[in-house]
């Protein structure tokens, strides 16, 4: 077992180093293109073209379709909570538990509950497959509403929020003896 979990951990330090690694890059990217509007701020102020992307400027446009997006986005949350929900009532009316009820020993075998539970197990793993298809759209549709400097601060931004939370709970669990 320990060394299930010292795989799982090696794996998911990697993952971490990769996260890091991808955050520099876009840093890396957003100081660039700071530079370059920096460089060209003398005509940038002559022509007029105070242009620099940043979230802070964002249009009227862009924030009627945020908002937009917004809602839309809700709405299918809502719709995708209702689903998960149902599901979760759905597990109590199914064999299972009666059949469990039935059971004279403890962790006995049964194909029936193994069944139901496959059923379950499918039913949760394509919500959650619609909660991430939610996820990546949601996100397409907000980098098409972004200039691509806003776009780069906010995916920096998210990915910054990602790694300090991460960090945050790491000390937490380090903090309260948990590893």
């Amino acid at each position: 077992m320990a060394s299930n979990n010292q795989r799982s951990k090696c794996c998911f330090d990697e993952w971490l180093k990769t996260q890091e690694q991808q955050l520099s890059e876009l840093l890396e990217a957003q100081n660039r293109q700071e530079n370059e509007v920096e460089s060209q701020l003398p005509d940038i102020i002559l022509n007029g073209l105070v242009n620099r992307g940043n979230l802070a400027k964002i249009s009227p446009n862009q924030l009627r379709k945020i908002n937009d997006l917004h809602m839309k986005t809700i709405r299918e949350e809502e719709r995708l909570s209702n689903e998960l929900a149902s599901l979760q009532e759905n597990i109590a009316d199914q064999p299972i538990a009666m059949i469990a009820k039935m059971m004279s020993g403890v962790g006995e075998s049964s194909s029936e509950i193994d069944r139901a539970l496959d059923q379950h197990e499918t039913a949760l793993a394509n919500i959650m497959q619609e909660v991430d298809k939610l996820r990546l759209s949601t996100l397409k549709e907000l980098l098409g509403i972004l200039t691509p400097v806003q776009g780069v601060d906010i995916l920096a931004a998210g990915k910054k929020l990602h790694l300090c939370i991460h960090q945050w709970c790491k000390t937490r669990d380090q903090k309260h003896g948990r590893n």
